[in-house]
């Protein structure tokens, strides 16, 4: 049973919703943690979305890109989270990230520039967890670790999905 596009639709509504706060400062000077809450939220609601393969989710692949494109640009950047608050969101990106090319992989060769787009995603990612990148040291929080660890095998699992 396939999922209606309606149904997608407003789960990327929300999506949407959620991912923006990453940009709205007044969200982030008032909590840091509720921001990257949401945002987290809005990457599984995607990640879910993802999992209905890419019929159903084609229509929707340049807005992923561009939630996938905001979080990158804010981690490279480094707004203003502190690591810990970065690595929240990074890691629920990537996380959608595998889940896309786990479920969705026909759409790398279908979609013009979709590999060499998440390509870069992950080539600008990855400098910020090894050597002296911003989130390069493992976090003295245990929830942050896990976080951190978890991060570190998506990027590598991304790079693993990706055709040769």
């Amino acid at each position: 049973m396939a999922i209606s596009t309606d149904i997608l639709d407003t789960v990327m509504s929300v999506s949407e919703v959620l991912i923006s706060t990453l940009t709205n400062q007044t969200v982030k000077d008032a909590s840091p943690s509720s921001a990257c809450t949401c945002v987290r939220a809005g990457f599984h609601l995607v990640s879910g979305a993802l999992t209905t393969g890419p019929d159903a989710i084609s229509n929707q692949i340049a807005v992923i890109f561009g939630f996938w494109q905001k979080v990158c640009k804010s981690a490279v950047l480094a707004g203003n989270f502190t690591a810990d608050h970065e690595l929240m969101c990074v890691e629920a990106m990537l996380t959608s990230i595998v889940t896309f090319l786990k479920y969705c992989a026909d759409l790398l060769l279908s979609i013009p520039d979709a590999l060499s787009r998440i390509s870069i995603i992950l080539e600008n990612v990855l400098p910020l967890f090894f050597g002296k990148g911003r989130l390069g040291s493992v976090p003295e929080n245990p929830a942050a670790a896990c976080r951190f660890d978890s991060a570190k095998a998506a990027i590598l699992e991304a790079f693993a999905w990706l055709p040769p």
